[in-house]
């Protein structure tokens, strides 16, 4: 009995001690439904792609549709992320927006804003092809620099998707496919490896 104690006393020790400096409100389950946003995505920029090829829309309306649907697969991502974060901290008692929180965003923010720069002045330029590689990298960058103040495994995905982005660079012919792969399967992937768990239980 008496090392079941310690061992408990040890166990809520460490989860103090992490709730002090790591964001755990980061559900998995807001990363399988990005994923499936992500998925959907992909799905309707292939449907555009075919109304241009049959001619029912220009190259510009394919263009404009297709920064639409980014700008709506990010909206909703962030929110469900937001949402099922929130959901968990008030379940398990923590502050959301608590230091680590704080920390985890400024942290991210960096690599996010420069690269959504980054991929504006690609888009002024003209320079479609090397957009998804972009994006998948400076996105992956940024949750490799997050990942010290929340879950290890987000530091994972992080080098996943910068694996994905440098293999767009090489093979750019595949970029939806590319991008499917990097904000869509292995958002979901991570996003149930992390509800198994961590929130599961």
């Amino acid at each position: 009995m008496k090392n079941q104690k310690y061992l408990d006393d040890i166990r809520e020790i460490k989860e103090l001690m992490n709730r002090s400096s790591k964001f755990l409100s980061l559900s998995g389950l807001s990363g399988v439904f990005a994923g499936f946003y992500a998925l959907a995505g992909v799905v309707m920029a292939e449907w555009a792609f075919g109304q241009y090829h049959t001619g029912a829309w220009t190259r510009e309306q394919v263009f404009f549709f297709l920064i639409f649907l980014a700008f709506a697969v990010l909206v909703l991502s962030l929110g469900t992320a937001l949402w099922f974060s929130y959901r968990k901290a008030q379940k398990r008692q923590y502050k959301m927006w608590d230091v680590p929180a704080r920390r985890m965003v400024a942290a991210s923010l960096v690599p996010l804003l420069t690269g959504g720069l980054w991929s504006l002045i690609l888009v002024l330029h003209g320079d479609y092809g090397l957009l998804v590689p972009s994006m998948l990298v400076f996105y992956g960058l940024s949750l490799t620099t997050a990942s010290y103040y929340t879950y290890g495994m987000v530091y994972y995905l992080g080098l996943a998707e910068i694996l994905t982005g440098l293999l767009a660079l090489l093979w750019p012919g595949y970029a939806v496919w590319w991008w499917a792969l990097g904000f869509g399967v292995f958002h979901i992937l991570y996003g149930l490896l992390m509800y198994v768990k961590f929130d599961r239980h």
